[in-house]
């Protein structure tokens, strides 16, 4: 991801994020916040300390350090029911966070009610759940990234080996394959002319990495009835493609390198036009309703947008006071107000189903897979016919070393994972 937070376990002056190109014009601000905060902590100026703390969550408003030192200003000056939400909006993404040794709390771990609240809030969300099936399990190495299903063929992009991968999906059998000359992405189906598309990008990660070409975005047009890549588009500027969806005849791909959805003609295959994201940091998942005309895209920051297509690509953000929806890959649509999403940045990593209302505030969350991948992430999935979810649950992101390279002895054979959904 272009975005890199140097944290795990949050503690109050974690070493402070860095942040991706596309957020320089805001390093300085957010920085001088955060050390303006740090130095009001340090004296004793508690009031300093929150107020410099709530002005950096406006900038970057789901940044773990940043909300752990909210809580801890609102305990610090007293406001202990305030602190005691924020840290339970703060588990429902970390459910290992502990309290228990920071003396800025002191007031909360006196207080019997309020840490059974903390403990019910991590029991709740720290719980081993799986409402999946072993469905699939693929022959070979590989490290899958994105699924599409179509017929008896379960196509999926490898990123270490750059394929476009055809499956057969009752037996896991590898069929066949096309070279994409870089990490395999994301996939996106064509009904109207029966073609699949395939985005690539040159990412560390690939097995024949090439440094000057890094980020370097391809999209590729595979033909199913004739099995071959029929067209490819070398996108103009460095791109990363993470998640593609058809929609009206057009192709809406979301960049995770720059904040905007671009928007492909396949007829001409122009970019028609590119829909800028300006408070978003990494997009990934994007999914539509068809009916609304409405697209839906995960931002790995900041939560979900939804951009309204009829009203000149107007955008508001999901409101989610309860539920920190931070770290999803994978967003899929199941009706007009319900989500499934792959929060592979959480702890535990989970797939979980989004309940809204018409105005976009989040009424409800409930998990299906919860820490049961390991090391390994889940990525993305596929929906098909409205009830049954195949997702890809053990990608290797994490077992490559720093340079990029792959540390295989560590991957496990890929398993696509099948939830049924309930009416």
């Amino acid at each position: 991801m272009d975005f890199i937070e140097i944290m795990h376990k949050v503690t109050l002056l974690t070493i402070f994020l860095l942040l991706s190109i596309s957020t320089l014009s805001q390093t300085n601000s957010l920085e001088e916040l955060y050390n303006e905060s740090k130095k009001a902590y340090q004296s004793g100026n508690y009031l300093d300390f929150l107020h410099f703390t709530k002005e950096a969550l406006k900038i970057h408003p789901s940044q773990p350090t940043l909300l752990y030192n909210h809580a801890a200003g609102l305990a610090l000056t007293g406001e202990r029911d305030k602190a005691l939400s924020e840290l339970e909006y703060l588990i429902t993404w970390n459910a290992s966070l502990s309290i228990d040794d920071d003396t800025d709390f002191a007031g909360l771990l006196k207080n019997n009610e309020m840490l059974k609240k903390i403990s019910k809030k991590k029991n709740q969300f720290n719980v081993i759940l799986q409402q999946s099936l072993k469905e699939i399990r693929v022959n070979g190495k590989y490290h899958l990234e994105d699924l599409y299903i179509i017929k008896d063929n379960l196509y999926a992009t490898d990123v270490y080996h750059g394929k476009l991968l055809i499956i057969d999906v009752l037996s896991g059998k590898v069929k066949a394959f096309h070279n994409l000359g870089g990490s395999g992405m994301a996939l996106a189906f064509n009904e109207s002319a029966n073609t699949l598309w395939v985005s690539s990008a040159m990412f560390p990660q690939y097995k024949d990495y090439f440094e000057k070409e890094k980020d370097k975005g391809t999209l590729l047009e595979y033909d199913i009835a004739s099995n071959k890549i029929i067209h490819q588009i070398i996108l103009p500027e460095p791109a990363i493609i993470g998640s593609m969806v058809f929609h009206e005849e057009m192709l809406y791909a979301s960049n995770s390198s720059t904040p905007e959805v671009i928007v492909i003609n396949p007829e001409n295959y122009k970019i028609t036009r590119k829909i800028k994201i300006d408070n978003a940091f990494s997009l990934q998942g994007i999914t539509v309703d068809k009916k609304s005309n409405y697209l839906f895209v995960a931002d790995y920051i900041r939560g979900i947008v939804r951009i309204d297509l009829d009203s000149n690509n107007d955008y508001k953000w999901f409101s989610s006071p309860d539920y920190l929806l931070k770290g999803i890959d994978g967003l899929t649509l199941v009706d007009s107000q319900t989500f499934l999403a792959i929060q592979n940045n959480s702890t535990p990593k989970r797939v979980v189903k989004i309940k809204m209302d018409k105005d976009l505030r989040v009424k409800n969350v409930r998990l299906l897979d919860n820490g049961i991948f390991g090391e390994a992430e889940p990525t993305n999935g596929f929906l098909l016919s409205g009830k049954e979810f195949y997702y890809i649950g053990n990608s290797p992101w994490p077992f490559y070393d720093q340079e990029g390279n792959a540390q295989q002895s560590k991957w496990s054979t890929p398993e696509i994972r099948l939830i049924k959904l309930e009416d």
